[in-house]
């Protein structure tokens, strides 16, 4: 994906026609292992985190010792809250977890595919199908508008997310794409 939208840049084939001379493996397997986002390697995926600004550490909420829940549109999702106050609250920082490859390489996709979309419903909608394509072909998402309220959308899955994904969505507000002014919410196993 990425590949292809550089294949015909000429000044940067110039800049790695200068660097083939110092190069110390060939040149398709720099372009495979740290250039192509898809099939990189974990230090090509590192330095993809320094362009998009995305390091591998992501901070996975500690739901140890709450109390409470969280009321998400039509059913109850089990997301303790202790709503800032009350005898139960303790303020805690987040524990930071480092991602593995493959779900980082997700990651950083959804970021690039974001900061490259127009934000229009309809395109937020293709590229979380096709971020889900590349893992299932079963796995399918929907875009409702202005369900919750005005200016919202809701992301409806028809799978379960796994544990890193939901710390991805819930934490990093630009990793789910939105249009500008508009609110976000999601459900799994929507449909």
């Amino acid at each position: 994906m990425l590949y292809l939208q550089y294949q015909k840049a000429t000044r940067l084939k110039a800049l790695i026609d200068q660097l083939a001379p110092i190069l110390t493996i060939a040149e398709n397997d720099f372009y495979t292992n740290f250039f192509n986002i898809e099939a990189c390697n974990a230090d090509g995926l590192d330095n993809w985190g320094l362009i998009l600004g995305q390091s591998r550490s992501i901070a996975v909420p500690n739901y140890d010792n709450v109390v409470g829940f969280y009321k998400d549109t039509d059913t109850w999702l089990p997301k303790p809250k202790n709503f800032n106050r009350g005898n139960f609250y303790q303020k805690r920082e987040l524990p930071e977890q480092n991602l593995l490859d493959e779900p980082y390489r997700q990651l950083l996709l959804l970021i690039y595919g974001n900061q490259v979309t127009n934000n229009s419903v309809g395109s937020c909608c293709r590229l979380l199908n096709y971020y889900y394509q590349g893992i299932s072909t079963t796995k399918k998402v929907r875009v409702d508008e202005n369900v919750v309220e005005m200016m919202s959308i809701r992301y409806l899955f028809n799978f379960a997310l796994e544990n890193y994904e939901r710390s991805i969505f819930n934490i990093l507000i630009g990793a789910l794409p939105r249009p500008a002014g508009v609110s976000i919410t999601y459900i799994e196993q929507a449909f």
